[in-house]
């Protein structure tokens, strides 16, 4: 592992104060989890070619072909390199998603359910069920037309901050609507991060805190280095960040927060509409804001 950041003197201290801070990432989630795993992406996983209100057209890598299914089968699908920092994701792939949430729950669509109301995804799947019949499968029902791993389905939907596995700096970004559904396994894909309904009011600000320089390399100092600069963000990393509270009773502290908070929604928004450099800008005020409060 290699940092410039805590290597001696004053550097070193600031390390162990960030080390000794009470408050982790994992004290204040409810869920750091992985993402999707069906064990048969080239038949789930489906390229994005034109998008209508009822009938989405797809190149399917399973079938080497174009394929046409109904718009209410598929979501929107991340893979680790699509999630970017402070950015809302251009969507390039749709995943079939054959099951249904209710009270909290994913429950696998019957084969009834898929013929009648998805008749399009529904041969879809059927001209891949061999594909899909040989895989390994986990769980009770072992149907050949659910995922391979049934983890993380609910959470899917929930809002939620996702992180590339993998990569060469700090790339949170938001997801609050639950629109966005991401892969897992291995270093390629990302990791989801649900907070505690007691801090769900400080989705923009720990976002704001995890982007931060002063974080981030405290996390290249703990996290495993691979070739080409690139940086671990798994969970048994990022569950160990430095998470600091605001508290009314530290009145500054309290006002930089909420002016973190602030900014996060001003450069969600430049982002989203292509204004990197002013994003930039405000990017460097919250590592300065973020220094304060924690190494201050």
């Amino acid at each position: 592992m290699v940092s410039g950041f805590f290597n001696i003197g004053a550097n070193a201290e600031k390390f162990e104060k960030l080390e000794k801070m009470p408050t982790k990432l994992a004290d204040v989630a409810e869920k750091l989890f992985q993402g999707l795993i069906t064990g048969a992406d080239p038949v789930f996983i489906l390229k994005l070619i034109e998008s209508k209100k009822n009938i989405i057209k797809l190149h399917s890598k399973a079938l080497d072909g174009e394929v046409k299914i109904e718009a209410e089968l598929l979501r929107p699908l991340l893979k680790g390199k699509e999630i970017r920092r402070y950015s809302a994701p251009e969507i390039e792939n749709m995943l079939i998603f054959p099951y249904q949430i209710a009270a909290n729950k994913a429950e696998l669509m019957a084969k009834e359910v898929l013929e009648s109301q998805y008749p399009l995804g529904w041969d879809y799947l059927l001209r891949n069920k061999e594909k899909l019949t040989i895989r390994d499968i986990s769980g009770d029902t072992k149907l050949w037309w659910q995922f391979g791993r049934n983890q993380n389905i609910v959470e899917m939907g929930n809002p939620k901050l996702i992180t590339q596995v993998l990569a060469s700096r700090s790339s949170y970004t938001a997801d609050l609507e639950g629109r966005y559904y991401f892969v897992g396994g291995g270093n390629a894909g990302g990791y989801g991060i649900k907070l505690k309904n007691e801090y769900e009011n400080l989705y923009y600000y720990v976002l704001g805190v995890l982007n931060s320089d002063p974080i981030d390399k405290y996390l290249q100092h703990i996290s495993t280095q691979f070739r080409g600069g690139f940086y671990s963000y798994a969970k048994r990393f990022i569950e160990k960040l430095p998470i600091y509270l605001p508290d009314k009773n530290e009145p500054a502290k309290f006002a930089l927060c909420q002016k973190i908070e602030e900014l996060v929604k001003q450069i969600l928004d430049l982002r989203k509409n292509s204004k990197t450099g002013d994003a930039e800008f405000l990017e460097k005020k919250i590592d300065a804001m973020v220094e304060e409060i924690y190494l201050g």
